[in-house]
Parts: C-alpha cells; structure tokens; sequence
C-alpha cells in the first residue's frame, strides 16, 4: 500500500486548485509512511465543536490534526477557512501563505512534529518552512 492523501473539499471553494498544488509540492519534499491521510475542510462551528470535544478548547481553530498509530491510517486533519482568513488578516500576512503554512503544519504534525515546547516549536516551524520552500 502506497502513501494516499484524501481531500474532502466543496467543489465550490475557490480555494480548491492552490489546496491541491500546496498538497502535491509539500508531497513531493517528504517521504510519507504507508497508510492514509485524510484532510477535511470544515465550517467555525464544527471546527469549534472538534476543538472543544478533543482538546478542551473552547474556540474555533484553524487546524486540527489527529495522528494515528494505525498501518492503514496516519491522520484526519481537519482545516477551517474561515479561520484560516482571519488569522491572516490578524497577523497581516497574505491568505495564500497562511492557508498553506498551515496546511504544512498539518503535514508535520503527520509525520510527528510536535510544539508543545518552545524548543520543539522552533524545530516544527522550521519544517514547515522547508515544505514550504520553493
């Protein structure tokens, strides 16, 4: 069985073909382990609802990504655009960048990063940054 990314995407969601080139060039900067990764793009309330059901948090958020130790499944990721715009805005940096920052963040988590330090966070966020590198 070989790598497979599935992405469950509104085929209205204008967002769609940069969601799939960011996903085909984070996938071609990493080796993924065999199994599947499923990335959803949910509305603020069912985000809000994940968040407050499996971390307590009672806030949407932009990305959530549940890791597996599984041989068929490595992670469900979950991605709110809504979200994802206004912390764009928030942090005064283009929707485009945000959107695919996190969606590298999904992808490091996926392979086992972690940022619960801030030893740990700087190491994370250099990942993404080389999934995201030209």
């Amino acid at each position: 069985m070989s790598p497979q990314i599935s992405v469950n995407i509104d085929s209205g969601i204008p967002e769609k073909a940069f969601i799939n080139k960011t996903i085909r060039h984070i996938s071609r900067r990493i080796i993924l382990p065999e199994g599947e990764m499923s990335i959803t793009f949910v509305g603020t309330e069912k985000i809000h609802e994940l968040n407050r059901q499996y971390r307590t948090k009672n806030a949407p958020t932009d990305v959530l990504t549940f890791c597996f130790d599984d041989a068929l499944i490595l992670s469900d990721v979950y991605i709110c655009l809504e979200v994802v715009k206004s912390n764009a805005i928030e942090h005064e940096v283009p929707y485009d960048l945000e959107l695919s920052r996190v969606i590298a963040h999904a992808f490091a988590h996926t392979l086992g990063y972690e940022h619960d330090t801030d030893k740990r966070y700087a190491i994370m966020h250099d990942f993404e940054d080389f999934l995201l590198k030209e």
